[in-house]
């Protein structure tokens, strides 16, 4: 997993006037909260043509998994569309590193081993 990857899945993609709304520039730090997380994104906006005033997309990965459910409903997959979100502009933030969100979020490495769970 390159830096190629971790820009993508650490991105909040928003319509242009709802980013406008909310002072939030393209490349912003961006706190977006559900019931289910909340986390430090960076903002990305949607070009014009791609308008979807009232949604935000955060691309499916170890980010967008804080922001929802465990629950799978014996799918194998949690729900990833339809949930509701805040977002607000978080200056001076800054998105966690992909390790660091690993770290925190689903255990501690150990040196010269797994991950391992809390």
């Amino acid at each position: 997993m390159g830096a190629d990857y971790e820009d993508e899945v650490s991105s909040c993609f928003l319509d242009r006037e709802d980013a406008q709304a909310l002072g939030i520039r393209d490349g912003d730090p961006i706190k977006l909260t559900t019931e289910f997380g909340s986390l430090v994104l960076r903002a990305r906006i949607l070009p014009e043509e791609r308008r979807q005033k009232g949604i935000v997309f955060v691309p499916y990965g170890p980010y967008a998994s804080i922001l929802v459910s465990h629950e799978t409903h014996s799918t194998g997959m949690p729900s990833l569309k339809g949930l509701r979100a805040v977002v607000e502009p978080a200056p001076g933030e800054e998105p966690m590193g992909l390790m660091e969100l690993l770290s925190h979020f689903y255990g501690r490495k150990k040196p010269g081993g797994p991950m391992m769970a809390r």
